[in-house]
């Protein structure tokens, strides 16, 4: 192949990358603050920002601004760019871009006006791109700090901002590995996926003892606690985002009369829950046009009736309802917030406000809660019932057709004298696996300007730290923290 078609190729295949980065823009509010003002950010990522001359954007001779971005594990870079200008006739200074301390990236000092920054003076009613010049896109390592310096050797170079064009390195398209912590002296062999993106089937345990009984895996650490986590069953496929460590879950109790489906639909407190297969029932109040879910176990007897396999309906699932024959307003009773909806000409969507749904029952004594009926062949309603977004189901104002053998939302009141309640943990011997749980773990700390401070296994460790403010990086993602 000539070396035209090579050049072309990978012209080529350049361009399809960046098609599908995305973008990253943050923006300067202060001389020691910067905020994301454009764009989506990988979760647990921060970019902070610090001037030592103290104003704003500016950057004076002998003085330097420094950007540190963290979180960003596992991400391809293809570009950073700053947003800067100068004064209208002066200004000079250099660059240095860091990962993890070693240089990756500099502009010698020169004036803004020359080519290696601008080439040609920018007043304050310009703000221009300035590319920060690596030679090509680079993959972001678990707990690797990305640091850029502008250093001011003439007055004045001014940083407002940056912006990052990533998208998914090839780190996070090899299989990922599960590790377990079991809190016992039981120990279970990492499992790789055999594919990536293929999952793991989680394995099982024995009880603890006589006392703690197995319930599942979960992806952190608990200490002994009333409410039962979100966790994942013993043979079910788990999908690892990365190399990942999930703890042994244990409650001191297995027996639970199941709370049993409700058919009168009288005025009361209940959780709302959809069936197969959704298997999740309504969690909060409105936020954002939605109603978030958590997911739940139900058993269908043979009375065509459903059982909820809990103790008691958490306090942040319940709502009072409120019945005449043909209506229904949901309350959600913790907030005091109102389940209901706004419609105009284009949209409709749910709101915190006090409405009347009209309700029809459903088969398997469900209720539909909807509103704004419409007739064409089908009858069809926006109605109150789940939705899958983002891997996970919410609850939203959906059309649906109405029919009476559909099966729709599932009643189950509020007890009336609250069980006893058990206890749900990751450490079920005193003393015993608590190591092996914190050793998990690894804490990065950075200072702002991007130097490596320590690497500790526990939390407490950073407390010990002298005052200042840090860039503390984890498994989990960064945090910006100020020790006193």
């Amino acid at each position: 192949m000539s070396k035209t078609k090579h050049i072309v190729l990978a012209a080529i295949f350049s361009i399809c990358s960046l098609l599908h980065a995305e973008v990253a823009t943050y923006t300067v509010t202060s001389y020691h603050d910067i905020a994301l003002t454009d764009g989506d950010a990988p979760n647990g990522s921060i970019v902070t920002f610090n001037s030592t001359t103290a104003s704003g954007t500016r950057i004076t001779a002998g003085n330097n601004a420094t950007l540190t971005i963290a979180g960003y594990d596992g991400y391809y870079i293809h570009t950073i760019s700053l947003k800067m200008h100068s004064n209208n006739t002066s200004g000079a200074g250099s660059l240095s871009m860091y990962l993890n301390g070693t240089e990756k990236a500099t502009i010698p000092d020169a004036s803004f006006a020359d080519e290696s920054w601008n080439g040609a003076y920018a007043g304050s009613d310009v703000w221009v791109d300035v590319n920060v010049p690596f030679s090509h896109g680079f993959t972001v390592h678990e707990g690797e700090v990305i640091t850029i310096v502008v250093r001011s050797t003439t007055n004045s170079l001014y940083l407002g901002g940056c912006s990052i064009s990533y998208r998914e390195g090839a780190i996070l398209s090899l299989p990922k590995i599960v590790s377990f912590s079991t809190g016992t002296e039981q120990t279970i062999s990492p499992i790789k996926e055999s594919a990536a993106g293929k999952g793991v089937v989680l394995p099982s345990l024995p009880d603890a003892d006589m006392v703690w009984h197995f319930l599942g895996w979960t992806e952190a650490p608990l200490p002994h606690t009333v409410s039962c986590p979100e966790y994942y069953k013993p043979g079910t496929r788990f999908f690892p985002a990365k190399n990942i460590t999930l703890y042994a879950l244990y409650v001191n109790e297995i027996e639970a009369e199941p709370i049993m489906q409700d058919t009168l639909f009288e005025s009361g407190q209940y959780a709302l829950v959809s069936a197969d297969p959704y298997y999740c029932m309504m969690k909060g109040n409105v936020v954002e046009k939605s109603v978030q879910s958590q997911r739940v176990d139900l058993i269908y007897g043979p009375d065509s009736l459903y059982s909820l396999i809990a103790r008691t309906i958490p306090p942040e699932s319940r709502y009072s309802i409120h019945f005449t024959d043909s209506t229904a307003v949901i309350q959600h009773v913790v907030s005091g917030d109102y389940i209901g909806y706004k419609v105009s000409s284009s949209t409709h969507y749910l709101a915190p406000s006090s409405s009347e749904w009209r309700i029809m029952r459903g088969s398997d004594h469900s209720l539909c809660f909807y509103h704004h009926m419409q007739y064409d062949n089908i009858v069809s309603a926006y109605c109150l019932y789940p939705n899958l977004i983002s891997g996970g189901y919410v609850y939203k104002d959906t059309q649906l057709y109405l029919n009476s053998s559909s099966r729709f939302i599932l009643l189950f009141p509020v007890p009336e004298t609250e069980p006893s309640l058990p206890l749900y943990t990751t450490n079920p011997l005193s003393g015993l696996g608590l190591e092996s749980q914190t050793e998990e773990t690894i804490y990065r700390v950075y200072r702002l300007d991007g130097t490596f401070v320590i690497s500790c296994s526990t939390d407490d460790s950073l407390r010990d730290l002298p005052c200042g403010t840090y860039i503390i990086t984890s498994p989990q993602g960064a945090e910006k923290r100020i020790v006193r």
